[in-house]
């Protein structure tokens, strides 16, 4: 399910709950609505809304740990390049061939966190096609570098180690960015949250402005899913990783000295 369908479904359940919650209080006989029932009734929504910030609390603070490993991710794969593309400088021309190749991928990196899953021709490429293809952009003609000396041959040693690294941490970067929430939790959220708007509904009276405290209610429950939907996604939501690190990267390496 995506971000915008939980979200849409999220603000329904409490509104479908808000309104059958006040069909319920003009159904239900008074002696069943007396203020002992009412004081009980308040107390029961009362434990059910701090189940559900509890809940919801967490959710925001694991999907905001989410987006950031995989923003330190993007912040040391631009460091891991810079490093790569200097150390191939010392290879002189031969070296320029694999430059291009880095320089390619960032861009590569570059344009998948900016458009993220869809390329410009509006179709869908899978993340391991499109990961296993950069990274034999990249280490492809740095492997068939010649080290005329034991310093290049230690000097390619290490670029080829960074590289791998710099793979390592983009698989693993892919990994942590899929971290869709359980369906099973999202019917249990509903619930919660349906069965909390109906005790709103019994006990708040109707009037414009409770009315329209409850919409503005179900609206703010209803965006802080969709944040936690959207920041499980940091590479393809609407909410992705900001590309600036990388760009600065490719600004270094055009600089010549």
């Amino acid at each position: 399910m995506n971000a915008i369908s939980v979200t849409l479904m999220t603000f329904f359940c409490c509104v479908i709950g808000y309104a059958l919650g006040g069909l319920l209080e003009r159904a239900l006989p008074e002696s069943e609505l007396s203020d002992r029932s009412r004081d009980v009734l308040k107390d029961a929504t009362g434990m059910i809304a701090t189940l559900a910030a509890l809940v919801l609390g967490l959710l925001v603070t694991s999907a905001k740990a989410t987006f950031d490993k995989s923003a330190d991710r993007v912040s040391e794969s631009g460091a891991k390049v810079i490093e790569i593309d200097r150390m191939l400088r010392h290879f002189g021309p031969e070296g320029q061939s694999a430059r291009e190749h880095i320089r390619r991928y960032t861009l590569l990196l570059v344009d998948r966190l900016e458009r993220g899953q869809r390329h410009p021709g509006g179709q869908e490429v899978p993340e391991t096609e499109r990961a296993v293809l950069v990274d034999d952009i990249m280490a492809r003609p740095i492997r068939a570098l010649e080290a005329k000396s034991d310093e290049l041959k230690e000097l390619k040693a290490d670029v080829l180690e960074a590289v791998k690294s710099l793979a390592s941490s983009r698989w693993q970067m892919i990994e942590e960015s899929y971290n869709p929430l359980p369906k099973p939790f999202l019917i249990l959220m509903f619930f919660w949250l349906g069965v909390l708007f109906l005790g709103f509904g019994i006990v708040a009276p109707v009037k414009p402005t409770v009315v329209v405290a409850m919409m503005l209610c179900a609206l703010s429950v209803a965006g802080a899913v969709y944040l936690i939907m959207e920041m499980n996604r940091p590479l393809s939501g609407a909410l992705r990783i900001p590309s600036m690190p990388l760009r600065l990267a490719l600004d270094i390496m055009d600089n010549p000295t």
